[in-house]
């Protein structure tokens, strides 16, 4: 395919997603505004609030246009698109080279930035210079990973799209421009957000990306540290394979405060020979440079256990999961305790207040 016939393809993909936006927008609009009708609510709200929703999405396909059709076509132009390497790749050299994970999305940028962007960690000065010194670190043992959001978005499903653009802004480049380094090779990010995002369920897809997942804890001895409603692993088999489970337990929201007993238990706790897998929100990229630093291997995985329960129910949207803490769905919601006793039996270590 030449690039004359890649233009023409994408631009006729451009069609068809613009047309299904503007079909859930004229949707969205009527819902809401007969809600608010019925609610006896002025056109104030929507004025306020809905409509500038919408004009985010539709401004988001607009400005994220050149980037995905430039993507297309090359990188060597005047567009700023980060190297990222393939998953493959990533999980090759975790397996195979010990190398360790840190991951960067939309809400540790924030935090550099000085802002918040999520309720589950608030802005903290001295973890906005940590982030920053990951970032921007050049240990060959720890690979930094970035969200994908840059250029192609084929992959992903409409309403991850949309998300991306929206967030995506001509500002948000510039800034992650200046923050990141051109000549270096990044990862992808979205590797332990495997399931939801993707557009692939319906196919054999999503089972291979597990797989090469679960490639990573086969057989070793893993150290969980996760939020305290993060529950990795609990009723499913996620982590079956591991040769041993262990957990240490940090707050389930602003865990950088117990940072400091956090890296004590990490230390004290794990052996050389232990992986840990690190679920404690924006802290995991800075707890996985301080135990590179201390010759240990760590995993920053995320939300890698929510994406198995939405793929073992076949979810298509993301769905409250009554065992999980969840705050992109449900933040405010804490779930009910553990009824598993090997759960309590696997926590090595706990937060105190």
């Amino acid at each position: 395919m030449n690039e004359l016939e890649q233009i023409i393809s994408i631009m006729e993909q451009f069609q068809k997603e613009q047309q299904q936006m503007k079909n859930d927008i004229n949707n969205l609009y009527n819902t809401v505004k007969n809600s608010l009708i019925m609610q006896k609510n002025s056109t104030t709200d929507m004025n306020e609030r809905v409509l500038p929703a919408l004009k985010l999405m539709i401004d988001g396909l607009g400005n994220n246009l050149k980037y995905e059709i430039a993507d297309y076509i090359t990188h060597n132009n005047h567009l700023f698109f980060p190297k990222i390497e393939s998953h493959k790749t990533t999980i090759n050299n975790i397996i195979n080279e010990g190398k360790s994970l840190a991951r960067f999305g939309d809400g540790e940028f924030s935090i550099i930035y000085g802002t918040n962007r999520w309720s589950f960690q608030q802005y903290d000065g001295q973890l906005s210079e940590r982030l920053l010194q990951v970032l921007q670190s050049d240990n060959d043992k720890l690979m930094i990973a970035i969200a994908d959001n840059y250029g192609d978005l084929s992959k992903y499903t409409s309403e991850s799209k949309s998300e991306i653009r929206a967030y995506m802004t001509d500002e948000t480049r510039k800034k992650h421009e200046i923050l990141l380094n051109k000549n270096k090779t990044y990862h992808d990010a979205y590797i332990m957000r495997w399931y939801m995002m993707m557009n692939d369920k319906k196919t054999e897809a999503p089972a291979n990306r597990l797989s090469n997942l679960k490639k990573i804890w086969n057989n070793k001895n893993v150290i969980a540290v996760e939020g305290e409603f993060t529950r990795l692993g609990v009723g499913n088999n996620l982590f079956d394979n591991a040769a041993s489970f262990k957990r240490i337990i940090a707050p389930g929201t602003n865990s950088f405060r117990k940072y400091d007993d956090i890296l004590d238990a990490c230390l004290k706790y794990g052996s050389k020979n232990d992986l840990f897998l690190l679920a404690i929100c924006p802290s995991s990229g800075v707890l996985a440079y301080d135990l590179v630093q201390n010759d240990y291997q760590a995993i920053d995985v995320g939300h890698i256990d929510l994406e198995y329960m939405w793929y073992l129910a076949g979810s298509e949207n993301r769905t409250s999961i009554p065992s999980r803490y969840n705050n992109e769905v449900d933040p405010d919601v804490i779930p009910e305790p553990v009824q598993d006793n090997a759960y309590y039996e696997q926590i090595i270590w706990k937060y105190t207040d």
